[in-house]
């Protein structure tokens, strides 16, 4: 699972727990959009949780975490800050 996340344009890194059923991504959005990520690994693994890092200009934290809440599917979005 980890080199099938990794394989997919943009996906800098991932750490996969299977006793968990969780995948921890970092993505580049500017190489793969966040919205096309879920089909990427669908179509090439069965469907997983994912958990996305996402960096973001502080200053638009909220404002992209109100837009992934709104997200068919998006189960829990968390901001942290200082976590370059």
């Amino acid at each position: 699972m980890e080199a099938t996340l990794k394989g997919i344009k943009g996906v800098e890194s991932a750490k996969v727990s299977f006793k968990d059923k969780q995948a921890v991504v970092v993505l580049d959005e500017t190489k793969t959009p966040l919205s096309a990520l879920p089909t990427e690994v669908r179509r090439r693994h069965h469907t997983f949780r994912l958990t996305l890092f996402i960096p973001v200009a502080e200053k638009d934290g909220e404002k992209a975490a109100k837009a992934l809440r709104s997200v068919k599917g998006v189960k829990k979005v968390k901001v942290e800050r200082g976590k370059a």
